[in-house]
C-alpha cells in the first residue's frame, strides 16, 4: 500500500471512553490517534518504543447534554533517537441538542519541552525540524509544537431516515499560516427498501495533524474526494432469505490543479438468510494515476512504479459470513483479479470458538499471492493472529493475542490480565514482546501495571 496503515490501539488507558476523541474529523482526516503517544520514527524510518512517565485522563457527561473528555500524557527524553521530552494534550466537549444531534469541539497539542533553534545536534529527529524558504534559501527551521482546533456537526432526524455529518479542522505550527485545513461532509438517507449516502471532503496541502492519523497527505499534495453509494432490499418470500439487494459505490479522487489521481467503482449483490449468515459478491474497478513512487513489497529490493505513471485493474470478491448463533462460527473472503500491471489473489477471514461461559478462542488470518510482471516483485504475504480470552471469575480475566507477519518477519505477543476489584475499577498487568519470526530472538518488549479507579462525583 502507498498508504501508512492505521493499526488499532491496544492499550487500555487509550481506549476506556475514548468515543469524543476517536470521532472527531473524519476517517480520511482524524486529528487525534492515540498510538501517536508513546511510539516514533528513529533516523533510519524504524518505529520505536518513547517512555512513557506519566498520564490522566478525565472523561464525564456534566449533565444530561454535556459531556467532556480531557486527557495528558508526558514522554520521557529519548536522545538516542534525537526526541526531547513530549507533552501531549487533548481536550474534547459535546454538547447535544434536539433528539439525536449534537455539536463537539475538540483541541489537540503537542508540544516539545526545553529545546531551541540551537539544539539541531542534540534534537536532531526529523519530527521537529522542517525545511522552509527564506528569501529563496532553504532553511531547517524548528516545530516545537503543534497544535488542532477541530469542530464536528452531527444532524439526525428521531426517525433515522435522514443523517448528515459535518467537520472542520485547522492546524497551527511555525511551518505554514496557509493551506492548513480539512472537512467534508456526507448525508445519508435511509428507508427500508432502499439507502443512498453521499459524501465530499477536502484536505489543503499544509494540513498537519503530528497527533493525528491522516494517511492520504503523505501521498498526494492536498485533494478533494467525492463519493456516492447506495443499496437496495427485497424482502423476498422465502423459507431461507431474510432479504437480498443490488449496491453500488463511485468514488472520485483529485489534487489541486484538477488531475484525477484516484477512480473505483464497484457493483455488488447482497444476500441476507434467516439464520443469520449472509452472502456477498462483488466486481469492481480501479484506475490509478501514482504522485509518487513506490513499491507495494520492497521499494529497497524491487522496482518502483514511477510518479506520473498510470495503472487500471478490475477485481471480484466473494465473502460469505457463517451463522452468528453456534459457538462455532467462521467468514472468509476471496478477492480475485488485477494489481497494478500485475495480479493478486487475497484470501482472508476468521474462524472463532465461543467455550461459554469460560471464553472464546479466536484466529484471523491474511492471504496475498502478489504476481508483478518483471522486478516488480512477486510474494506470498501471511498474516496470521489468534486470540485467547478467559473469564476466570467474575472479576479476573485475561486477555492474550499474538500476530505472525512474514513479510515483517515479526511475531508479536501481547498478554493483560484484568482485575474488577470493584464496578468500574481496575488493575491491569501487561506484558507484550516481539520476536524475530525466524529465531524468536527478542526485538522489545514491555511489562506495564496500570490502576483505574471510578470516582461517582
Amino acid at each position: 500500500t502507498r498508504f501508512e496503515l492505521q493499526f488499532p490501539e491496544r492499550r487500555q488507558f487509550f481506549l476506556e471512553n475514548s468515543d469524543l476523541f476517536d470521532r472527531a474529523g473524519f476517517p480520511e482526516a482524524r486529528p487525534f490517534f492515540s498510538r501517536r503517544i508513546g511510539l516514533a520514527r528513529d533516523t533510519s524510518g524504524v518505529i520505536r518504543l518513547i517512555p512513557i512517565l506519566y498520564g490522566a485522563r478525565l472523561s464525564g457527561s456534566l449533565s444530561k447534554d454535556w459531556r467532556i473528555s480531557v486527557l495528558n500524557m508526558q514522554t520521557r527524553e529519548k536522545p538516542a533517537m534525537g526526541l526531547p521530552a513530549q507533552n501531549f494534550s487533548v481536550a474534547a466537549i459535546q454538547r447535544n441538542f434536539w433528539k439525536q444531534s449534537n455539536i463537539q469541539i475538540s483541541m489537540v497539542n503537542k508540544h516539545s519541552l526545553g529545546i531551541n533553534e540551537g539544539d539541531s545536534l542534540e534534537y536532531f529527529n526529523s519530527e521537529l525540524w522542517r525545511d522552509k524558504v527564506v528569501n529563496g534559501d532553504t532553511i531547517p527551521t524548528l516545530n516545537p509544537y503543534n497544535r488542532v482546533l477541530t469542530v464536528d456537526l452531527e444532524l439526525r432526524k428521531p426517525d433515522n431516515s435522514w443523517y448528515a455529518s459535518l467537520y472542520a479542522s485547522k492546524s497551527f505550527d511555525d511551518f505554514n499560516s496557509t493551506d492548513n485545513m480539512t472537512g467534508g461532509g456526507f448525508v445519508q438517507h435511509t428507508k427500508r427498501n432502499y439507502q443512498f449516502f453521499f459524501g465530499h471532503t477536502f484536505i489543503q496541502k499544509n494540513y498537519n495533524a503530528e497527533v493525528g492519523f491522516v494517511p492520504l497527505i503523505r501521498v498526494y499534495p492536498g485533494l478533494a474526494n467525492s463519493f456516492i453509494s447506495g443499496n437496495g432490499t427485497f424482502f423476498p418470500k422465502s423459507k431461507i432469505l431474510a432479504n437480498m439487494g443490488p449496491g453500488i459505490d463511485l468514488s472520485l479522487r483529485t489534487i489541486p490543479g484538477g488531475t484525477v489521481t484516484d477512480r473505483s467503482a464497484s457493483v455488488a449483490y447482497n444476500f441476507n438468510f434467516l439464520n443469520t449468515s449472509n452472502l456477498s459478491l462483488s466486481y469492481g474497478y480501479t484506475y490509478q494515476f501514482l504522485t509518487n513512487s513506490f513499491n507495494p513489497i520492497d521499494p529497497d529490493k524491487y522496482t518502483t512504479y514511477n510518479t506520473g505513471e498510470e495503472y487500471d485493474w478490475r477485481t471480484f470478491s466473494i465473502g460469505y459470513e457463517s451463522d452468528q448463533r453456534p459457538l462455532f462460527r467462521y467468514s472468509v473472503e476471496v478477492n480475485s483479479g488485477g494489481f497494478y500491471n500485475g495480479t493478486n489473489l487475497n484470501i482472508n477471514g476468521e474462524l472463532s470458538y465461543r467455550y461459554q461461559p469460560y471464553g472464546s478462542l479466536s484466529i484471523t488470518f491474511d492471504y496475498n499471492d502478489l504476481k508483478l510482471p518483471e522486478n516488480y516483485g512477486t510474494e506470498k504475504l501471511f498474516l496470521v493472529g489468534p486470540r485467547l480470552d478467559l473469564t476466570f471469575t467474575d472479576k479476573i480475566f485475561l486477555t492474550t493475542f499474538a500476530q505472525y507477519n512474514n513479510l515483517a518477519e515479526n511475531v508479536n505477543l501481547n498478554a493483560r490480565l484484568q482485575w474488577r476489584y470493584k464496578p468500574a475499577s481496575d488493575f491491569f498487568i501487561v506484558y507484550t514482546e516481539n520476536y524475530f519470526s525466524d529465531t524468536f530472538r527478542s526485538k522489545n518488549r514491555a511489562l506495564v501495571f496500570k490502576f483505574t479507579y471510578w470516582l461517582n462525583l
